[in-house]
């Protein structure tokens, strides 16, 4: 039996994460050596079986701290429940609650983010970089999206460079 990959698609709603979703999710989905699960918004959830993907319908909320609560609690019950073996986000935040039986994408830089006026931006932007370190200290991977992104995460979250051996993949243990 092929390893089950839930691939948690719900913060991938615009942007870089919808792009995401848009072009790399079908070629996973299409790959062979593992089964993945697509765990999208209701909304999210046509566009990605048109694109070839086995999709579970899930409704978390809409924005904000609730979603980081419902990644937290929700992803790990749907991936004992659905016999996953991972969960994937394609997000800088992953369920911090699944420790190595998680991964994630780290692709928003944090230096392009620290320009963002507003205090509400620079909340969001201090929460998403302290929880993105944590994420990247318990997921057994972190995908970056460029080299120079890997240096920005070497220096952010001060991670060990044998972590960061290839360019687009950080290895833990």
């Amino acid at each position: 039996a092929r390893p089950r990959i839930l691939l948690n698609a719900v913060q991938s709603k615009v942007g870089g994460g919808r792009v995401y979703l848009e072009e790399v999710a079908p070629r996973l989905c299409r790959a062979g050596a593992l089964e993945w699960l697509v765990l999208a918004r209701p909304e999210q959830a046509r566009d990605l079986e048109d694109r070839g993907c086995p999709v579970v319908v899930v409704h978390p909320p809409p924005r904000g701290g609730a979603v980081f609560r419902w990644n937290q609690t929700e992803i790990p019950r749907l991936a004992r429940r659905l016999g996953a073996s991972m969960v994937f986000t394609p997000a800088n935040v992953g369920s911090l609650t699944l420790g190595r039986r998680s991964a994630t994408l780290l692709r928003n830089s944090f230096e392009a983010a620290a320009s963002w006026r507003g205090w509400r931006n620079r909340l969001h932007w201090t929460a998403q970089r302290v929880l993105t370190g944590w994420s990247v200290r318990r997921a057994r991977w972190a995908l970056v999206v460029s080299a120079s992104f890997r240096d920005e995460v070497v220096r952010k979250f001060r991670v060990p460079a044998a972590w960061l051996a290839d360019p687009a993949l950080v290895r833990h243990r």
